[in-house]
């Protein structure tokens, strides 16, 4: 007599299905860009990446070629404007989907040891964030930062569990492929490569190994910048880029109570867009990050009781149990903490901007993490 699959072998696919369902239903209705200079910058350089396409010039922001490379198959197959926008957002919805995918079944499942329930709705949380919902509507960046972060959380305790020099080097080109979407994802990438010296420093990575893993993230990093400049100078003329303002350092020192205020509205932004469900996680990853003093990193009780700790792993020590999460864990706060701080400079831009103090775009690729965690956070309170 067969036996009824487990949860843990459905809610997977019950949780990718819901979550595809509701992207697709999100996109349905999408004709075309609605963020002009950005979209039609990935745009160009899907064009330019994609053969026989004829060189394109065109006044857009110039962003970073990774998406677009991403995109560029789908302009050989769809070379119409309005039916290529239409199959890059459902790309985008497959993105998504596989994102929360990777944190349901790797993070939570494998390596944070979630209970199958809660990992389900944590999942839930992540895939049906409100601004991952939008940024799936739009031919821009935001979707492929929100997966490359979610693998790059994956991959860290996926190295601290096995190191190996292939795994190392896996992890650093994984982390400088995030730089390629968009430059502010250099602070994520520089958050993996502080969790790769901390865990040569603890002695968990071999340091030939960390040395290893650091070497490919700066060598891909450095090839990033050279298709950049290659796609820079190939389709974008002197007038054909909308400008941005610059001036971090200075602009922060000039303003700082403005800066500060742009910081507190970007984490408001996240809390609002998340029911408080950020907040949650910001909590989660604090506490996870640094009480190592406990293997049960999420203060939750023994097995005596229904617990929200996965028993399917029994035997497993309390270092282990420490190795598999505290890596993701602290990539994520490094990340998140880091990306915040430079965030706040969108408040002090020299173009006045109508989202300037609620401006939320760049902790964006954070935001399903933060609920899903939060999920979490508020489970173990229950």
């Amino acid at each position: 007599m067969s036996q009824p699959p487990s949860s843990s072998r459905v809610f997977p696919w019950l949780v990718g299905t819901i979550v595809l369902a509701a992207q697709l239903l999100m996109v349905r209705e999408v004709a075309g860009p609605v963020v002009y200079a950005d979209e039609l910058g990935y745009i160009a350089a899907a064009r330019y990446f994609a053969p026989g396409q004829p060189d394109v010039q065109m006044l857009s922001a110039f962003y970073h070629f990774g998406y677009g490379l991403m995109l560029s198959p789908l302009v050989t197959l769809v070379d119409e404007p309005g039916p290529f926008y239409r199959a890059a957002t459902l790309f985008n919805a497959g993105l998504a989907a596989a994102a929360t995918l990777i944190f349901h079944r790797v993070l939570l499942l494998r390596h944070l040891l979630i209970e199958p329930r809660l990992a389900a709705l944590a999942a839930l949380g992540f895939g049906l964030t409100p601004s991952l919902l939008v940024n799936t509507s739009i031919v821009w960046a935001e979707t492929a930062l929100v997966f490359i972060i979610t693998l790059m959380a994956a991959s860290l305790p996926w190295l601290f569990a096995k190191p190996t020099a292939a795994r190392a080097a896996v992890v650093g080109v994984v982390a400088a492929s995030s730089y390629a979407m968009h430059p502010r994802a250099i602070v994520p990438a520089l958050a993996v490569a502080m969790v790769l010296v901390a865990g040569g420093i603890a002695g968990r990575v071999r340091w030939p190994w960390v040395v290893v893993g650091l070497s490919a993230e700066l060598t891909a990093v450095v090839a990033v910048r050279f298709v950049n400049g290659m796609l820079r100078s190939a389709i974008y003329t002197d007038g054909s880029l909308v400008q941005t303002a610059g001036g971090l350092g200075e602009s922060i020192i000039a303003s700082p109570g403005q800066w500060l205020a742009g910081l507190a509205g970007t984490l408001w932004y996240q809390l609002l867009g998340s029911a408080g469900l950020a907040g949650f996680g910001i909590v989660l990853l604090f506490r996870s990050s640094f009480d190592l003093s406990s293997p049960d990193l999420f203060s939750l009780r023994s097995s005596s009781r229904r617990g929200l700790l996965s028993d399917k792993e029994p035997t497993a020590s309390p270092a282990n149990s420490i190795d598999r999460r505290w890596p993701a864990m602290t990539f994520i706060l490094l990340a998140l903490l880091g990306s915040w701080l430079v965030g706040g400079f969108i408040s002090i831009s020299d173009t006045p901007r109508i989202d300037q103090f609620f401006y939320g775009r760049y902790l964006d690729m954070f935001a399903p993490l933060l609920t899903g965690l939060g999920v979490v956070e508020v489970g173990a309170l229950a």
